[in-house]
Formats: C-alpha cells, sequence, structure tokens
C-alpha cells in the first residue's frame, strides 16, 4: 500500500484530484492499493474511500509463542507497503517518523531501486534483528521475536513452469522449521489478495482464493516444497499474480509469482 500523507490539508484543484486518479488507476493494474491518508477534503474521499487503512490500523494481536530471537516489533509493514509524501521522500510506514530519515526519494530513484536498495534492506535487516531504534516506540504493533527469519520461503525459478492446463512452482524452504501439512502453507490469490475471480480458477483448487498446498508430506529447512496445480485455459496474455501464505498467520513476503510463469518477486 503506498500512502500520500501531509501536516496540514493541501490545496488541491481539479488536475489534483485528476492526477490522484491517475495514479490510482495505475497503481490497481500493478496490484498496488492506493490509500490517501487524512487530513483530506471531501472532494477526495470517493478516490481514496477504502476500508484497506482502517482494517491495517484496527490489526489484532496474534499468538506468536514459541519463537525465538531478538526482541523486537513484530512488524510486517515494511515488507508489505510504504507511505510517500508529497515531495517524494519514501518511509517504511506512517508512524516512523520523517526525523528519522527517509529510505528513499522518487525524484532520485525509481521505485524498484528504491524497494531493493541498501537503505530500505538495513531498515528491514535491523528490525528482525531487533536493532531499529526507530521503531522502539511504536505502540501499533506487539514486541517479541520477529517471525519472519522463522516462516521463511524462496522460489526457485528453474524449477518452475507452466503450461495451458497447468503450473509448477517449486519454493525452498529458508526458515527455521519444518513445513508440515498442519502449517497450512498454500498458494493464494494475489494482486488484490484473496480476490475470487480468478480468470484461471479450476474445480480442483481448495477455494476461489486457494489454489493448492505442496506436495510433499514434511518439508525440512532448506527442503524443497513443490506446488502443481491446474488451471483454466484462457487468452494467450492473461497474466495474474498469485503468492504463498501461511494461512491465518502472514503472506510471505518475495513469493509472488505470475501465471502464466514468468517471474517471482
Amino acid at each position: 500500500m503506498i500512502s500520500a500523507f501531509g501536516e496540514e490539508t493541501p490545496a488541491y484543484d481539479t488536475d489534483d484530484v485528476a492526477v490522484l486518479n491517475t495514479i490510482k488507476n495505475e497503481c490497481r493494474i500493478c496490484g498496488i492499493h492506493l490509500s490517501l491518508m487524512p487530513p483530506i477534503p471531501a472532494e477526495l474521499v470517493e478516490v481514496s474511500h477504502d476500508d484497506l487503512h482502517w482494517a491495517l490500523r484496527a490489526e489484532g494481536r496474534q499468538n506468536w509463542d514459541g519463537l525465538s530471537g531478538p526482541e523486537t516489533k513484530q512488524c510486517f509493514d515494511p515488507w508489505e507497503r510504504v507511505v510517500v509524501t508529497r515531495d517524494g521522500c519514501v518511509y517504511p510506514c506512517e508512524a516512523y517518523g520523517q526525523s528519522s530519515g527517509a529510505v528513499g526519494n522518487l525524484k532520485a530513484e525509481t521505485f524498484q531501486d528504491i524497494w531493493r536498495g541498501g537503505l530500505f534492506t538495513r531498515f528491514r535487516s535491523d528490525l528482525l534483528r531487533g536493532r531499529q531504534v526507530g521503531c522502539v516506540d511504536c505502540v501499533r504493533r506487539q514486541t517479541g521475536p520477529h517471525p519472519l527469519p522463522h516462516y521463511a520461503a524462496r522460489i526457485l525459478p528453474e524449477g518452475c513452469w507452466s503450461s495451458e492446463e497447468e503450473v509448477n512452482i517449486r519454493v525452498q524452504n529458508i526458515g527455521a522449521f519444518t513445513w508440515t501439512k498442519d502449517a497450512r502453507l498454500r498458494v493464494g490469490t494475489s494482486g488484490r489478495r484473496d480476490r475470487t475471480n480468478s480468470t484461471y480458477y479450476h474445480p480442483s483448487w481448495l477455494a476461489p482464493n486457494r489454489v493448492c498446498t505442496f506436495s510433499e508430506e514434511r518439508v525440512a529447512p532448506g527442503g524443497t516444497a513443490t506446488f502443481r496445480f491446474r488451471i483454466s485455459p484462457v487468452k494467450a496474455g492473461a497474466a495474474e499474480r498469485f503468492q504463498l501464505l501461511f494461512e491465518e498467520r502472514l503472506w510471505l513476503p518475495n513469493t509472488v509469482f505470475h501465471v502464466p510463469f514468468t517471474k517471482c518477486q
């Protein structure tokens, strides 16, 4: 999610509204959710109208008992969304104070360069290790060992392929525990997560928004899981996004892939 915010309500004119609508449409095409953070004028309510921002702020506590590691904020924001100010500065979230420093500026770098760049990468690494001082006083997220070193996966492109009727995805367990069926690691519809209108939907799927789980009974750390599923033939070029998730736990960063299979993120 990309959020645009300011300390005071700006004087938006007709051209501003048109630009913001264009940005929102482009974000939708790319699978990015745009939310304009308050304060905003009444004429922009329709542009910004959604429940995602408030749902994210109302996220409840999760039970991560049993995890080991340094104490930190159990926050997934830096892997899920950013905040962009009107001057192009990019921050990991709206609670991360501007005085702590931005991780980039869109006037000088592309979004992909910022997202994968050294400053943002170091921010995430420091958060995982309990060294991110800018997050110490945050009251929006609970404290404890971070789940991501435990719940982690990497798609292996060399083992992935797709045909008109079938997709095969190979995934390495780079986390700290063995995957079993009880972990409920699945492929879910992404782009807009949990969408139920996939043109590739096949009756063999677990649900319209849940494709399949892995074939193996157990996958130890360092091992490889196979996700193989059928799809309904569609017109060439109709690409869709999917992503791995642990049901009712978290969506796994860096596990987005496209059908037909072309790349992973």
